[in-house]
């Protein structure tokens, strides 16, 4: 090749994400499982390592895809000579791996947060994106998921993988708060309730609102309103502690539900 394309199959883009990627999820993996041996990051256990790695390398590959897109879009037609080619393939892929490699000493709690809501909110916007066309805002928002979408496994795939995200999260926040409330049976309640919310919507990604699963799509989607109206009531009794505005703030997002 004298010279190489910026998108395309065989492109900068293609060597970047397919390279950066690999070897991002293999640092970040490494350098997860150093920080975990050496308590650097606290509260992650092996049971929460394979939900974790997956997502920080789905976000990644999503960063990787969006960014060259736009490059593409911004500069149709662009191709490089080999060297410079190799510059710029360094650079990225030394940025990436950078990143990644920091971003696996400093996992926790708030992390997991803030990571379950870009996986949500991209994973739903992508979906509602690839189905503007089909309208899918006049059916339901579970349209997303049926055989009649476009991509239909991109939502499903979100909402499982936000449900083991939510999982890991709630089983790392109650580590640290059992620990203050030891044997508390109703912080052991809640823990079990969220848990069950989790799995809750991993179903509804799980059976997706086609004909064969309309049924177990409904019933997974009234038991998630009931377990979440039962956690925004019984908050008051559940977690010790529990501030006036955060009560106030809970009644609210239930009334306007």
């Amino acid at each position: 090749m004298g010279t190489v394309a910026l998108s395309g199959d065989v492109s900068l883009a293609s060597m970047v994400i397919g390279c950066a990627l690999v070897a991002g999820m293999m640092l970040f993996t490494g350098n997860l499982i150093t920080a975990r041996n050496r308590h650097e990051v606290p509260h992650i256990y092996w049971r929460n390592l394979p939900v974790i790695i997956a997502s920080f390398t789905i976000m990644l590959a999503l960063a990787l895809v969006g960014g060259f897109w736009v490059l593409g879009q911004l500069f149709p037609g662009a191709t490089f000579d080999l060297v410079t080619a190799a510059i710029i393939f360094f650079i990225m892929t030394l940025i990436t791996n950078y990143l990644m490699s920091q971003a696996a000493r400093n996992v926790d709690a708030g992390t997991l947060s803030t990571l379950l809501t870009v996986v949500i909110i991209t994973g739903v916007v992508i979906a509602m994106a690839s189905n503007n066309h089909r309208r899918w805002w006049q059916h339901n928002l579970s349209f997303l998921g049926t055989n009649l979408a476009n991509n239909a496994w991109q939502f499903n795939f979100t909402l499982i993988i936000a449900a083991l995200l939510m999982i890991a999260l709630v089983d790392t926040l109650f580590v640290a708060i059992s620990a203050r409330y030891p044997g508390n049976r109703r912080i052991n309640i809640m823990r079990g309730m969220l848990s069950l919310v989790a799995l809750d919507v991993a179903c509804i990604g799980l059976f997706p609102n086609n004909a064969a699963f309309h049924v177990l799509h409904d019933q997974a989607a009234g038991m998630l309103i009931i377990l979440l109206a039962a956690l925004i009531i019984g908050i008051r009794w559940l977690l010790p502690g529990v501030s006036k505005d955060f009560l106030f703030l809970s009644y609210m997002v239930a009334t306007a539900w």
